[in-house]
């Protein structure tokens, strides 16, 4: 119970330094619920799951992102299809965070729902994070998107489109300039396999 406390505590620290929520706020109560609920799942992962699958479909946006990341962090089948509803959620982040979620944890059987996924989003940062997912799970869907990205004029996107690029290829890309200039090097050395 001490270490359930202490990890309450100090995320209520770290996110009342950045947010400043009111203590009776209720997103700061579901906030509060994700974290007491990722510590209840060493003991009893289905009710944890439980907690986490309302929460990641109740509330703010925040709450929500913040239930699906405790979700991942859980794992398991629960958890996994957990985390395939959270696909539909109307926020991008949140899906984002969901999909990476689901790269993360390396489930083959979420690829067909990832493909369809990928094929219909419009919002770039859940594409990007949907190439990644996809990468991980050894499947090169994104990879003409990510090199296109790579390749564009928006730095933002060139420098989240290396750090990918480098997760689907096994290699480490820094998110910066010289990660950018770094695989675009790569890309110019294989430039037969990687031809957009």
């Amino acid at each position: 119970m001490t270490g359930l406390l202490l990890t309450v505590v100090c995320w209520s620290a770290d996110l009342a330094d950045r947010q400043k929520p009111s203590t009776d706020s209720l997103e700061f109560k579901q906030l509060l619920a994700c974290e007491a609920a990722a510590a209840l799942a060493s003991k009893s992962k289905q009710k944890a799951v439980e907690v986490l699958v309302t929460l990641s479909r109740k509330g703010t946006a925040t709450v929500r992102n913040r239930a699906t990341q405790c979700l991942m962090d859980i794992g398991g089948k629960e958890a996994m299809v957990a985390l395939t509803k959270v696909l539909h959620d109307n926020n991008p982040q949140v899906r984002a965070t969901a999909v990476t979620a689901l790269g993360m944890m390396r489930v083959s059987q979420t690829k067909s729902m990832l493909h369809r996924l990928f094929d219909t989003e419009k919002h770039i940062e859940v594409k990007l994070a949907t190439a990644q997912a996809l990468g991980r799970l050894c499947d090169k869907t994104g990879l003409t998107y990510v090199v296109g990205l790579l390749k564009g004029d928006d730095p933002h996107y060139r420098r989240a489109a290396a750090v990918v690029l480098g997760d689907i290829i096994g290699q480490r890309f820094a998110p910066t300039g010289d990660g950018v200039v770094a695989a675009l090097r790569y890309l110019n050395v294989r430039a037969a396999k990687f031809k957009t």
